[in-house]
């Protein structure tokens, strides 16, 4: 009967030795990349009914200059593939890069990262494998598990639980720039932009779109975007805060938060974005 029990033992052991029976245990780190976080949006659900998966790492360069941008990695969840996500939703309160353009990494240099992606709910239960593939081996033994998701209310109560600091002092820098200002501000910024139209490059996906924002006495104003040749054209109301000029179309009750500042004295205009965060759409 020992013989037999110890044979069994034997074989559990090197069932595990040899063919990492069982879940491996999560690995957040290698000599190039730390996780810093992986979460789950609760707000957001695209039209397709996909969840949004918020990831934030740490890119170190050690020996050699890297590059990285936010749609590097691919995420894999056993073995379904998914590619980072252009024109989502992104953490704008926390420090860490969100573009598509790459950056460099300099020998010594960290570069803090985030990246989403849309996953369905299928993908998300309980128990599956978390890897990310690239072409460079940056994330060369990372493993995480569906179970290490945080699920959080929305981007706001994410970026606070990663990056806390300075996601409250963005905050808290925000809600000052939305506050109203004095009326002698108020009037400037309104004789900079009545009459004037602002030129505004975009891509939707891979589709290079023109916007051209016109602003009209008293406060209103116009979009018309160019798409492949054809114009379309909306409007609606605005009012000027001390950061940004918030539009209203008369057909949404939706707000987008145009950010300007001046620059030598002449007035400069960004691109706009929702209220909850979506990235420069109109």
């Amino acid at each position: 009967m020992k013989k037999k029990i110890l044979i069994g033992l034997l074989t559990i052991v090197m069932c595990f030795i040899l063919t990492g029976c069982g879940e491996q245990k999560t690995k957040l780190s290698n000599s190039i990349m730390n996780i810093d976080g992986i979460y789950l949006n609760d707000e957001y659900t695209s039209d397709d009914g996909l969840k949004q998966v918020v990831l934030f790492y740490t890119i170190t360069s050690q020996e050699e200059n890297l590059e990285i941008s936010s749609s590097h990695f691919s995420l894999k969840i056993n073995e379904n593939k998914y590619t980072a996500v252009d024109n989502a939703e992104t953490p704008n309160l926390t420090e860490y890069y969100y573009s598509n353009i790459i950056e460099k990494v300099y020998v010594g240099n960290s570069l803090k990262v985030a990246a989403i992606y849309e996953v369905p709910d299928g993908d998300l239960v309980s128990g599956k494998e978390i890897t990310l593939t690239d072409f460079d081996g940056y994330a060369e033994d990372i493993l995480m598990h569906t179970d290490d998701i945080k699920k959080m209310d929305n981007l706001t109560s994410i970026s606070l639980d990663v990056d806390k600091e300075y996601a409250t002092k963005r905050q808290e820098e925000e809600n000052e720039k939305l506050t109203d200002p004095d009326e002698a501000t108020t009037s400037k910024v309104k004789n900079d932009i009545n009459g004037y139209y602002f030129e505004i490059p975009a891509y939707i996906g891979k589709t290079y779109v023109k916007y051209e924002l016109e602003f009209i006495e008293p406060d209103k104003f116009t979009v018309t975007s160019t798409v492949s040749g054809n114009k379309i054209s909306n409007g609606g109301t605005y009012r000027v805060t001390k950061g940004y000029i918030v539009l209203r179309y008369d057909t949404s009750d939706k707000e987008l938060y145009t950010p300007y500042r001046y620059e030598d004295g002449e007035i400069v205009i960004d691109s706009p974005f929702y209220s909850n965060g979506a990235d420069k759409i109109f």
